[in-house]
């Protein structure tokens, strides 16, 4: 949330926040296992899973987001 938040707050494309959320999100479960939750194989695999395919899901406003024409 707090990556959402400072992305939206200096970009402010909210579409651009949850792209980086999602990007970071692998990162995040990484290194705040252990102490904040129980790291597994299986879920670490499910978040990378889940990023690639929204990645892949969103490319179209990726790319207006890289050429500047995002709304």
């Amino acid at each position: 949330m707090l990556i959402w938040l400072a992305t939206a707050v200096l970009f402010r494309y909210s579409s651009l926040a949850s792209i980086m959320a999602a990007l970071l999100a692998p990162a995040v479960y990484a290194l705040g296992g252990g102490d904040l939750w129980v790291v597994s194989k299986s879920i670490a695999f499910g978040v990378v899973v889940i990023t690639l395919l929204l990645l892949y899901r969103h490319a179209e406003n990726i790319n207006r987001l890289v050429k500047g024409s995002e709304c």
